[in-house]
């Protein structure tokens, strides 16, 4: 899924370096960041696992998009992402066990998000139509491709989840410096959510659903090219 995220980004930039698109508004962005997680509680079947914290996690991606009309403060964009939310061992309150000890969990997340977007051009100039400084506001729907492999807290040891799908959002807001004609440097920060439902083999040999929300505040900056 991640090789076809960056091949349809790739593609959007070749489009946008053709002949006659010069002047479309076509962008490009790299990024790199933070991601943590507020705790929240985990529903194991009918046991509910709860403040279960969750490990910080680094954040990459690539953004392509285009803005519309010639102020070019309102364009749209393809987001795509990769992040983990893993759990670590801890011990955490159960509704059904008492105190209950939890292993390693790797809970990995590809997200692809639409993102409208809305930006102000500050001190423009002959050079810098657009604005040298560039605040921006970003929001729109997220879909997140998740999939987690458990030690020993969901069910037998190694456990791994089949691949699953789940609809969330996303809003940010950044700001972006333009250094150059075709280049920009951004930092961004942004809010994810979603909530998972993934399914883990228990000892009898069944699939027991583990509902996991993700509350995810993220800090990124990258680069920008400008078409």
């Amino acid at each position: 899924m991640l090789k076809r995220l960056v091949i349809g980004i790739a593609a959007v930039a070749a489009l946008a370096a053709l002949p006659g698109t010069a002047r479309a508004g076509w962008f490009l962005d790299l990024y790199a960041g933070y991601a943590v997680f507020d705790s929240q509680a985990i529903t194991f079947g009918s046991d509910r696992l709860k403040d279960v914290e969750y490990q910080p996690s680094p954040v990459f991606g690539g953004r392509a998009g285009y803005f519309f009309d010639e102020l070019g403060f309102l364009g749209v964009a393809l987001d795509a992402l990769y992040f983990r939310q893993d759990i670590d061992k801890q011990v955490v309150t159960s509704t059904v066990r008492g105190p209950v000890r939890l292993g390693d969990t790797d809970v990995r997340f590809a997200a692809v998000g639409l993102d409208i977007i809305v930006r102000v051009p500050l001190y423009r100039s002959p050079e810098r139509p657009l604005g040298l400084l560039q605040p921006y506001v970003t929001v729109g729907p997220t879909l997140f491709f998740v999939n987690a492999d458990d030690t020993t807290t969901f069910g037998p040891p190694n456990n791994q989840t089949p691949h699953r799908t789940s609809g969330g959002f996303k809003v940010g807001a950044g700001l972006a410096w333009q250094f150059h004609r075709a280049l920009a440097v951004f930092g961004e920060y942004r809010f994810l959510y979603t909530t998972t439902e993934l399914q883990f083999r228990s000892t009898a040999g069944a699939n027991t659903p583990v509902n996991i929300e993700t509350y995810s505040n993220q800090v990124v900056g990258g680069i920008s090219v400008r078409f």
